[in-house]
């Protein structure tokens, strides 16, 4: 995280990936280090560490999910082009 420091990053993103969430930690630790912002879009890794997360949880996204399925099953013409759904959660 040294060598990001000094190339003028001014945020560090982890994304939901295994491998990123396994070694968050060392990224929390190198993030802080540096004095630089760490965000996620994995928020329940949050706990462990970081300023603040953004992204899609799973449960919204199975739930947008399950409502579009449930529609097609049901015969309901879809516009997918124009469908437009949000889930926003705030996550204290």
């Amino acid at each position: 995280m040294q060598i990001l420091a000094g190339r003028d990053i001014q945020v560090v993103w982890v994304p939901a990936d295994n491998t990123a969430i396994e070694g968050y930690e060392g990224a929390v630790k190198g993030a802080k280090d540096a004095r630089l912002p760490l965000i996620t879009d994995e928020c329940s890794s949050l706990s462990r560490g970081g300023l603040a997360c953004l992204g899609v949880g799973l449960h919204s996204a199975g739930l947008v999910a399950g409502k579009l399925a449930g529609r097609v099953l049901l015969g309901v013409w879809l516009d997918i082009q124009r469908s437009t759904f949000a889930c926003f959660r705030e996550v204290r």
